[in-house]
């Protein structure tokens, strides 16, 4: 928390518009923020379809899948400590890409190879919970959840059922803008003595990767794919594609869906063995820069010293950051966050509160129903057009419905 308020404070430093009331005792943050918080929009020159991938910013939901765990919140504290800050409840996915307009997604895997890992949560056994188990916890292949004996609760249970939902939504609207969507793997076994212990780690090896390519291959079929070999065309590697303009423009890459492996650890590592450059996979990977095969980068912290979001976007990176959290004590931050982020030059940002309902009022969506808008640090000089500043927690639209 000391370091969060130590951020928050340095921020503020350089946001001239920040007016701080001090009421009964207390801070009463009210942010005006006129100089930090204006937004770039599509002007009548430059045309969206024009824009590359890297160029613009889109809005993704974070741990797209959830669908709450009302019972087992109930239970006692401790199990919230399990569950995370809320009992968080997400619309259906076709719902977050036809009303709210997403365009990014962000799923926990983990690997059931024989199926029947999860198909008996510890807590779905508790009278208070009563829930009706979804029969597809059972098969093998990748399960979609958060944790696998307490927050099990999922719109779409299997990997393959969520892909496949994306892909009969992108075949109805083959105009859309691409959708990203990142899959963190997991690699947790739940131990079955006591509901609220960890669970038991055992490492995704090679044989879970190959499983995990084939589910894709499965329901998504080439055309449908935006790859890093797309990206790459004949240059030598992915980080040589980012340096001359490798990503395809909006026009190009419509009604197409890109995978990320967002793991930063073996898994990536483990998934670009024997292919650096990524050459024949279907996901990119969230290596980091420098490798043959970084293309991708998760910098899920805004304020992260380690980590220049600005410099890697300039440098032709995608990169992914979010904007909010859920967390007691960090919710505070949201307004200011979420404009660090958009100003950071990430061309995705991942919220927690796509139907709003945020500490005073925040939502973390564009107003008016925006899909895309250009990037701040990326987009060439055409696609931006002074506005008149918006407070953040109500981004201006910069898209168009074709999107």
């Amino acid at each position: 928390m000391k370091r969060l308020h130590y951020k928050f404070l340095l921020y503020l430093l350089r946001c001239k518009s920040v007016r701080v009331l001090q009421k009964n005792g207390g801070f009463l943050a009210l942010l005006a923020l006129a100089a930090c918080a204006t937004v770039p929009s599509i002007s009548a020159a430059a045309s969206l379809d024009r824009m590359r991938l890297n160029e613009v910013q889109i809005i993704g939901v974070h741990q797209s899948y959830r669908a709450g765990a009302p019972g087992v919140a109930k239970i006692v504290k401790k199990v919230r400590a399990e569950l995370g800050p809320d009992d968080v409840r997400h619309a259906p996915l076709a719902e977050q890409l036809e009303t709210g307009q997403f365009r990014a997604f962000d799923f926990d895997i983990h690997p059931d190879p024989l199926g029947g890992r999860y198909a008996q949560p510890i807590m779905s056994k508790a009278p208070i919970v009563g829930d009706a188990l979804d029969q597809s916890l059972a098969a093998p292949g990748f399960k979609v959840l958060r944790k696998g004996g307490t927050d099990y609760r999922s719109h779409c249970p299997t990997l393959m059922i969520c892909l496949t939902r994306l892909r009969v939504w992108s075949d109805a609207h083959p105009g859309h803008a691409p959708l990203i969507v990142f899959l963190q793997p997991h690699d947790d076994v739940q131990k079955r003595r006591a509901p609220f212990v960890r669970d038991k780690v055992t490492p995704i090896g090679q044989f879970d990767l190959d499983q995990l390519e084939g589910e894709v291959r499965t329901v998504l079929p080439r055309r449908k794919l935006l790859i890093p070999d797309d990206v790459r065309g004949g240059r030598p590697t992915l980080q040589g594609a980012l340096l001359s303009g490798g990503w395809p423009r909006l026009a190009d890459a419509k009604g197409r869906i890109m995978l990320v492996l967002a793991d930063a650890g073996a898994a990536s590592a483990l998934y670009a063995r024997g292919a650096p450059n990524l050459k024949g996979k279907s996901m990119f990977a969230n290596l980091p820069p420098g490798h043959p095969g970084a293309s991708v980068i998760v910098a899920d912290d805004v304020f992260a010293k380690d980590v220049d979001i600005t410099g890697l976007a300039a440098a032709g990176y995608l990169v992914r950051t979010r904007a909010d959290s859920r967390v007691k004590g960090e919710d505070v931050y949201n307004v200011v966050r979420s404009g660090a982020a958009f100003r950071s030059g990430a061309q995705i940002i991942l919220t927690d509160y796509p139907e709003g309902g945020g500490p005073g009022g925040y939502s973390g969506r564009f107003s008016g129903g925006g899909v895309v808008r250009c990037n701040p640090v990326t987009a060439p000089g055409g696609c931006l057009a002074a506005r008149p500043a918006v407070p953040v927690k109500t981004l201006e639209p910069l898209a168009s419905a074709r999107y």
